[in-house]
């Protein structure tokens, strides 16, 4: 970020505002996020010096204030604007030489074009810049409330505007900001903006500001930063002027005069605005933090309707049942004799009681199943430096290796077959360490001479 020291910007020689974090201001037309700014101001000294042309000069700071290094001291009398292109190269409107200067990004002049005068390429005084996607310079010429378009290169292309109250016509032209094929022009006296096309300067459209608004700057979102210099507040606004957000530094002088889009939220960053101050030489940075609207309660739903039973089926009509047939009369009464007595009944002998039946015997529980015995499990051998008694513990390649004859020892890597050894070096089971010329080998011959010999021993001590 560049900024312009200005001699004539401050009324008294002082230093800037020391770093300090104040509550912004938000306001809100309509939306589902609620933009709120806070405000940081920046500690990097901004030292006004008493003599103009010390002062004239143009800064660079980082997105927090910290002074980065400078350019200008006795290049350039006053700069009012500053601006910046695509290849890094820098555009300085100097006011009191009616001019702009461009410099690269290692701050070695290219060119200048301007003079003074009211014809095209001159200036009666020359305040705001502004480039568009092609890198051409639009000029404001605040005393002739003229906008002028410059090729890169400082050649004429047109001048639109004049004084008057009329679209197309300025009281008090200032900055400047351009997006798309608009010029946004604040006209600082009407209170409003105007908006120009980049191709030939005609009037498109205007809308006003709360405020004097001295300068614009847009935002990646093609909405627009204004400083209402008169109403100390900045106002974003949207392309066609509705109000989206409005915030102010702390205390309540804070006089907002340049505006600039220091970090874009492309990439997933806070939006961040740096503003001067003019009564404070101070910067402030606005970052914006996104606040959601609480949502809305939702609405009861309404009960589904209840199923009505499905119709019957159509069934053929039954027919009406028939009547009964007639019963027939009963016979007449024949004459009988008389009905003879009954006859007794025999008694029934008693029943036998059913006899008792002997109890079930209880059913008993299966025998347990017997644990199969645990297989035998192979004895483990030990390796390298285990502790061992007898070379059997030990696994094969290895034997056991005693230090003081008697106990215990180690087990210890033995020597194959055709390997040398000796008392300390034996050799594995099955073999003998046999005297081979000057030295001792391990073999399987010497070995078995050994267990003849022992047999034979052991023959003769039982004859």
């Amino acid at each position: 970020m560049f900024v312009a020291d200005h001699p004539f910007s401050a009324p008294l020689p002082h230093q800037a505002q020391s770093a300090a974090v104040q509550p912004g201001l938000a306001t809100l037309a309509a939306g589902e996020v609620a933009p709120c700014w806070q405000a940081t101001i920046s500690s990097t000294p901004v030292l006004l010096a008493a003599k103009v042309r010390e002062m004239a000069r143009v800064q660079k700071l980082n997105a927090t204030g910290a002074y980065i290094s400078q350019f200008g001291k006795g290049a350039v009398s006053a700069p009012s604007d500053v601006k910046v292109d695509s290849l890094g190269n820098i555009y300085v409107a100097d006011a009191p030489n009616n001019r702009v200067q461009k410099f690269d990004s290692s701050y070695k002049f290219l060119l200048q074009f301007g003079s003074f005068g009211p014809n095209d390429g001159q200036f009666l005084s020359v305040l705001g810049l502004c480039l568009d996607a092609s890198d051409n310079v639009y000029v404001i010429d605040r005393a002739s409330n003229r906008v002028q378009k410059f090729h890169s290169s400082g050649g004429f292309l047109w001048s639109s505007g004049s004084g008057g109250l009329g679209d197309g016509q300025f009281t008090q032209a200032y900055g400047c900001a351009v997006s798309g094929t608009t010029v946004y022009v604040c006209d600082l006296s009407a209170s409003r903006i105007q908006l120009l096309s980049t191709v030939d300067g005609a009037f498109q459209s205007k809308f006003s500001i709360a405020g004097r608004s001295a300068f614009p700057a847009v935002a990646p979102d093609g909405s627009l930063f204004v400083s209402a210099f008169s109403a100390n507040t900045v106002v974003q606004v949207a392309a066609d002027g509705t109000l989206l957000a409005s915030f102010s530094g702390q205390p309540a002088d804070f006089a907002p005069f340049g505006v600039a889009v220091v970090q874009s939220d492309g990439g997933g960053a806070p939006l961040v605005v740096a503003v001067t101050d003019y009564s404070k030489s101070a910067i402030y940075f606005f970052q914006r933090i996104l606040i959601p609207s609480p949502p809305p309660p939702p609405s009861p739903s309404p009960a589904p309707p209840s199923p009505s039973p499905p119709p019957p089926p159509p069934f053929p009509p039954r027919p009406s049942p028939s009547p009964p047939p007639p019963s027939p009369p009963p016979p007449p009464p024949s004459p009988s004799l008389p009905p003879p007595p009954p006859r007794p009944s025999p008694p029934k002998p008693p029943r036998p009681s059913p006899r008792p039946q002997p109890p079930e015997p209880k059913s008993r529980p299966p025998p347990p199943r017997p644990h199969p015995p645990p297989r035998p499990t192979a004895p483990v051998c030990r390796t390298q430096n285990a502790l061992c008694v007898r070379s059997a513990d030990c696994c094969p390649r290895f034997v056991c290796k005693a230090l003081v004859s008697g106990r215990a020892g180690y087990c210890q890597p033995c020597r194959a077959i055709g390997q040398a050894c000796s008392s300390l070096n034996p050799c594995c089971p099955q073999l003998r360490c046999e005297r081979v010329g000057t030295g001792s080998v391990c073999s399987l011959a010497g070995a078995r001479r050994a267990l003849r010999h022992h047999e034979a021993m052991n023959v003769n001590g039982h004859a």
